[in-house]
């Protein structure tokens, strides 16, 4: 089980999966996931998103450096 697993693995898996099957029979076989392997994309997930997070004051001259309008 990778560490780093988060939710857009889960969801590209489950993508890949489905779409392959349907592209070559019509049909998608029964998926399964460990659980353990969710919750460790759960918490992962929540890290990420708040390491990606930046708050700043409603006129913080920061916006325009970080490229938002």
């Amino acid at each position: 089980m990778p560490e780093d697993v988060n939710l857009l693995d889960v969801l590209e898996y489950i993508s890949d999966c489905v779409m392959a099957g349907m592209a070559r029979s019509g049909s998608v076989y029964d998926l399964t996931m460990p659980p353990e392997l969710l919750e460790r994309a759960f918490k992962n997930t929540v890290e990420l998103l708040k390491k990606e997070v930046v708050l700043l004051e409603a006129n913080d001259q920061a916006l325009p450096r970080l490229g938002r309008q």
